[in-house]
């Protein structure tokens, strides 16, 4: 994958075009088209920023999507087990990096592992709760875990997982199991057979 900027003195100085082409629609072409549509999207939510820090990021940004691609790619003839290894190495890093991807039914968004509050398993589907969207998704929670590889996401029942980032409290409930609080006024159950190693995880 190449990346490139060429300047147009037709354009509006407000104007910026960014063009993808490939000889066909790849995974990689998809999940390009994807981040762009997220970057634009962001940008919109920051008008104030100038268009030279704008600029500036998108470079950097498609710089970092495109070695990742890279490196994808530079493995896609390994085999399946080296395959898998590469894979996750690369969701690692990029969780690590504050990002992670997420397939949905019909596209590929980047979530801020930050901002996720809760995921929970609801009809097959795994239900991610954000600080500002819900996402349902098709992967299993132990492998959405995996990827993420943070210690502050703690497993409080057989089908959810919490961020104590964005706990807020806990009371008692019924049978020994307890109720988490936690930002947005999203609320979980915290099983009784995962209670203590809650607790373990807050110091208690």
């Amino acid at each position: 994958m190449e990346v490139h900027f060429r300047k147009n003195q037709q354009m509006k100085t407000d104007q910026v075009e960014v063009t993808v082409e490939a000889v066909e629609t790849t995974q990689e072409v998809t999940n390009l088209l994807a981040y762009l549509r997220r970057y634009q999207s962001r940008e919109a939510a920051n008008s104030d920023a100038s268009l030279k820090s704008s600029v500036v990021m998108a470079d950097q940004s498609l710089l970092a999507y495109s070695q990742e691609l890279t490196a994808h790619s530079a493995n896609s003839n390994s085999d399946e087990s080296g395959d898998h290894s590469a894979l996750s190495a690369k969701q690692a890093t990029t969780a690590q990096s504050g990002i992670l991807s997420v397939k949905t039914a019909d596209e590929i968004i980047l979530l801020k592992v930050a901002d996720l509050i809760l995921i929970d398993v609801e009809a097959g589907q795994l239900v991610i709760t954000t600080t500002n969207r819900q996402v349902l998704a098709k992967e299993r929670l132990g492998h959405f875990v995996d990827r993420l590889g943070q210690a502050n996401f703690v497993q409080i029942s057989k089908h959810a997982v919490i961020n104590l980032d964005h706990l807020q409290s806990l009371s008692n409930s019924f049978s020994g199991n307890m109720t988490a609080e936690l930002a947005g006024g999203n609320q979980a159950l915290v099983s009784r057979r995962y209670v203590k190693a809650l607790m373990a995880h807050l110091g208690l």
